[in-house]
């Protein structure tokens, strides 16, 4: 794609900007379990042909078929249950370039081998292409704006008209599925190949506008939003730089940063253990960086994980910066510095615990804090318990959850949160559709599980580094 540069500030704006500031494109609608093999398109718009439930694969050619649909549909709660990591999906709401992109989705499986623990699927996917999206909008904003034009709205009205188009161009490729299935449910393990695809290239589109070259004018700021360049750290070896705060962007709430490697190889840039208000959330980013070169990118938090922890203004952002030879990525750092950022000026305040009605604390000592704040009944996709953890201690420690029993039926849920010092996570754990089908069609009336908090140093060791357990009970039916 060929970049203008007299537009870089109003395509980063146009492209940040959230979903309110913008026209609902097209309206998403959910359906239920009734429905799920059953699709009412719009007048004049095609759809990938769905089988009738008699005539539908079984096994991961289902579990695919099911991933694809929902991911056109735009059906998030499902398609959160193949995998977390699909863009655009972690929100309440598509924004409306991903809707387009997803709504224009279709397919064909074309065979499947296994592959390790799981199955590789080959599918050719067909998409509205979205980088040309991104260039017409570019090239009809330069030649309708006139002196003094509202050049932001411009760029609005412009992409309303491209996105409301019937006829448009689209990309096709083939591609792979990976597809694992544990404890009776199917996981995607996703690759940027694979997204890029289903969103008709639109992630590669976002990523070629260069952000540094965006001076955004405080009178064009939506609030909140920043671009005043601040250096978090400059060492010998690399420097890293914020560049802008964007809470509105199409992924979530996004720092755009520079990375700069001042070293004779190439080097990979990471965010880890990313705190906001005091909450671990599950965002990490890298990026690499080529010998002596700086490049852009873009740390992304989405906004379901900020609503999910009770996060309605982000304070302060803390994240371990690390850098990596790419032979020593991911394990061994060259460097290992905290990093901090305010938005709005300093302020070190940490988020309450959100508070849900009916709520069970079930561990309260001096050194950690478990709490069940909320349990999900996803109908034929199964149950989803919200977990709240907290770290009181002065150092880092490890939650896990173990041994866990349905109506006697045991089975490893997965689930663990490692805390650095004062902080905090809300985490979902999952049971699978198939732990309850076994359990009868009364479904669980009860689950039996343990919670146990180590200290790191001792995590290996049976007992030594055990600081909290506690069996527990949870009644689903009173």
């Amino acid at each position: 794609m060929k970049k203008k540069s007299g537009l870089c500030a109003l395509l980063a704006l146009c492209l940040l900007l959230g979903g309110c500031t913008l026209p609902e494109y097209m309206k998403l609608k959910g359906v239920n379990t009734d429905t799920i093999f059953r699709r009412e398109a719009p007048a004049g718009e095609e759809t990938s042909p769905t089988p009738a439930p008699s005539e539908r694969p079984d096994g991961c050619e289902g579990a695919a078929l099911d991933l694809l649909e929902a991911v056109r549909d735009g059906r998030r709660s499902q398609v959160r249950l193949f995998s977390e990591d699909v863009p655009g999906f972690a929100g309440e709401s598509l924004h409306p370039l991903f809707a387009a992109a997803y709504g224009s989705l279709q397919w064909k499986l074309q065979g499947f081998k296994e592959s390790g623990s799981g199955y590789l699927l080959t599918v050719e996917l067909t998409a509205r292409d979205m980088r040309t999206v991104l260039q017409r909008l570019s090239d009809a904003v330069e030649e309708r704006q006139t002196p003094g034009c509202d050049r932001p709205a411009l760029a609005e009205q412009v992409l309303e008209e491209i996105l409301g188009e019937t006829e448009y161009e689209t990309v096709t490729r083939r591609v792979s599925m990976n597809l694992s299935r544990a404890t009776g449910t199917w996981m995607l393990r996703g690759s940027d190949e694979l997204y890029n695809a289903l969103s008709g290239y639109l992630l590669q589109g976002l990523k070629e506008f260069d952000l540094s070259a965006c001076p955004l004018s405080e009178e064009s700021m939506e609030d909140g939003e920043s671009s005043t360049k601040q250096n978090l750290y400059n060492g010998w070896q690399c420097g890293f730089s914020l560049l802008g705060i964007y809470p509105d962007a199409p992924g979530g709430y996004t720092l755009a940063v520079e990375c700069v490697n001042k070293n004779d190889g190439e080097r990979v840039f990471s965010a880890r253990n990313i705190l906001v208000n005091g909450f671990l959330l599950e965002a990490s980013w890298h990026e690499t960086v080529g010998a002596g070169q700086t490049r852009n990118g873009g740390i992304t938090i989405s906004r379901g994980e900020l609503e999910r922890c009770g996060i309605r203004s982000v304070k302060n952002i803390r994240f371990l910066l690390e850098e990596f030879t790419t032979h020593a990525w991911p394990v061994y750092p060259e460097l290992s510095v905290g990093c901090t950022v305010y938005p709005h000026g300093r302020d070190d305040s940490v988020s309450p615990l959100p508070e849900r009605e009916g709520e069970k604390r079930l561990m309260d000592s001096w050194c950690a804090g478990v709490t069940v704040l909320e349990i999900r009944d996803e109908g034929c996709w199964g149950c989803t318990l919200l977990l709240a953890a907290e770290n009181r201690s002065g150092e880092e420690l490890w939650f896990g959850v173990g041994e866990l029993s349905a109506d006697g039926l045991d089975f490893d849920p997965g689930w663990s949160v490692t805390l650095p010092a004062g902080a905090r996570a809300v985490k979902e754990l999952r049971i699978p559709a198939g732990v309850l089908l076994s359990c009868g069609s009364d479904g669980v009336e009860a689950l039996d599980f343990r919670v146990f908090v180590s200290d790191l140093v001792n995590l290996d060791k049976k007992d030594e580094g055990i600081r909290e357990k506690g069996r527990y009970t949870l009644r689903l039916q009173e």
